[in-house]
C-alpha cells in the first residue's frame, strides 16, 4: 500500500483533507492551557470543602465505603491539580494530554451514569461554588474532551523541549495538590472515621420542652 501523501504520524499531508500537523504550534498550547486551567480550578474548589465533595461523590451511588470515598476524592484533587499544572506549562503534552483525555472519559462515565440513574442533581465538579446537573456536566465534559483531543493532535507536530524547571514544577504541583485538602482544614483522621450526624433539631421541637423543662423535672 502506498504511503504517498501521508506524514510519519499517519495523517494526510497538505493534499489531504485533515492536516493537524499544519496547525500553528500555539493552537495546541492554548487548548492544553485552557484544559489545564479548568482542572486546576476544579481541584482547588473541591479542596475548599472536601467533606462536601466526599458527600457529592457518594451520592453517585458508585462507591459506598467511606474510606474508599475519601481516598478517591483526595486522589482526584491531587491528580487534577498536578495534571492541570502540567498542561499549563505544556509538559510532555503527548503524555499529559492522553491522561487528561482518559480522565474526562472517566468523568463522562460517572456523570453519564448519574444522569441516567437520577441518583443526584449536583455533579460536584466544582465543589459548592458552581452548580452543575449531571446532564450539564456530560455536555461540558464532551467539550473538554474535544479540546483535549484537538490539543493532542496538534502536539504530534515535532518535539517539545523539556527542562529541569518544568520537571520540578510538576513535582511541586503534585505535592501541593496532595496537601491542598489539609491546607483548607481537612483532617487526615477523617479518612477512617465517618462523619457523625449531629443533632440539628432543637429539643423544643422534639417535645422535650428545652432547658426549662429539664430544670422543672429536676426540681420534681
Amino acid at each position: 500500500m502506498s504511503t504517498k501523501g501521508t506524514d510519519k504520524s499517519g495523517f494526510k499531508s497538505k493534499k489531504g483533507l485533515f492536516k493537524p500537523t499544519a496547525w500553528p504550534p500555539w493552537v495546541s498550547r492554548v487548548l492544553a492551557g485552557a484544559v489545564g486551567l479548568i482542572l486546576v480550578a476544579a481541584s482547588v474548589l473541591k479542596a475548599t470543602d472536601v467533606d462536601l465533595f466526599v458527600k457529592q461523590l457518594g451520592d453517585y451511588g458508585i462507591i459506598s465505603q467511606h474510606t474508599v470515598l475519601v481516598l478517591s476524592a483526595w486522589g482526584l484533587i491531587t491528580l487534577e491539580f498536578g495534571l492541570g499544572v502540567s498542561l499549563l506549562i505544556y509538559y510532555r503534552p503527548k503524555i499529559t494530554l492522553t491522561f487528561a483525555g482518559m480522565l474526562f472519559l472517566v468523568f463522562l462515565g460517572g456523570t453519564g451514569w448519574t444522569w441516567l440513574s437520577g441518583s443526584t442533581e449536583d455533579c460536584g465538579c466544582f465543589g459548592d461554588y458552581v452548580k452543575h446537573t449531571p446532564r450539564q456536566a456530560v455536555v461540558h465534559d464532551l467539550i473538554f474532551l474535544g479540546a483535549t483531543v484537538l490539543a493532542w493532535l496538534g502536539s504530534l507536530r515535532g518535539k517539545t523541549a523539556e527542562s529541569r524547571v518544568k520537571v520540578m514544577t510538576v513535582v511541586v504541583a503534585c505535592v501541593v495538590g496532595l496537601l491542598l485538602p489539609v491546607a483548607f482544614g481537612f483532617s487526615v483522621s477523617k479518612i477512617s472515621q465517618p462523619p457523625t450526624k449531629a443533632l440539628e433539631t432543637p429539643p423544643e421541637q422534639l417535645g422535650m420542652g428545652g432547658k426549662d423543662s429539664v430544670e422543672m423535672k429536676g426540681e420534681q
